[in-house]
């Protein structure tokens, strides 16, 4: 509502935070702020009574500033914990499965891919997905962007390798890439599943935990 873009304008140049997460704490203020007038105007108050009771009652934006500051933190912190867990919990069965799609991309039949070092893949997975998930959890990391450096890491540096190999003839570079096809078969296997475990795990925390966002100003 217009009547209230003064106080929410303070409050937004008075937030030390991003644009993004100002924007959002002040649209919840906001629904705070709506709520409170449509109850002050029920009670009998014309609307600019209401209007002028409703920011009274929220605080002078000096005084709610700090107070929503430590709400803020408070949430980050719960959030990065929270993403933290769920990372621990879907990284190692996903660094598994990405493990198992590498060997038997190598051929290796799948009975014995099955045993392959899973202990290693559980603790690797495990780290990866606590790392991966207090990275999203913190800094909202934007998918598009991981997955093109993800993606298209390993494709620029195979073009570099085989245009530095064609300077040797077309040829040798042939024969070079077909000796080397097994390795790179790996590497795309690697790059492919290391990108689908953190679609998967940014899929999960931003499902789980930073969409349901707990209110940083509780209901009067």
């Amino acid at each position: 509502m217009h009547e209230f873009e003064a106080y929410l304008e303070q409050l937004r140049t008075g937030l030390p935070v991003g644009p993004r997460r100002a924007a959002e704490i002040c649209q919840e203020v906001q629904s705070h702020l709506e709520a409170r007038l449509l109850q002050y105007e029920s009670s009998g108050l014309s609307h600019d009574e209401a209007v002028a009771k409703a920011i009274a009652s929220f605080g002078d934006p000096k005084e709610v500033v700090p107070m929503l500051l430590r709400a803020n933190a408070q949430h980050h912190r719960a959030q990065a914990l929270r993403s933290l867990g769920l990372g621990l919990l879907l990284g190692p069965p996903l660094w598994y499965l990405v493990g198992l799609a590498w060997l038997m991309a190598r051929g290796t039949p799948l009975a014995q891919a099955l045993t392959y070092s899973w202990p290693e893949a559980l603790l690797t997975g495990a780290i990866f997905g606590g790392l991966a998930g207090v990275a999203i959890g913190q800094w909202r990391a934007r998918l598009r962007w991981f997955l093109a450096v993800v993606l298209a890491v390993p494709v620029a540096l195979l073009a570099l390798w085989f245009s530095l190999r064609l300077g040797f003839g077309a040829e040798t570079a042939m024969t070079t890439v077909r000796d080397a096809a097994p390795g790179l078969r790996d590497a795309l296997v690697a790059s492919v599943g290391l990108a689908v475990t953190f679609v998967v795990l940014a899929w999960a925390i931003h499902r789980f935990v930073l969409r349901p966002a707990k209110p940083l100003v509780p209901s009067q």
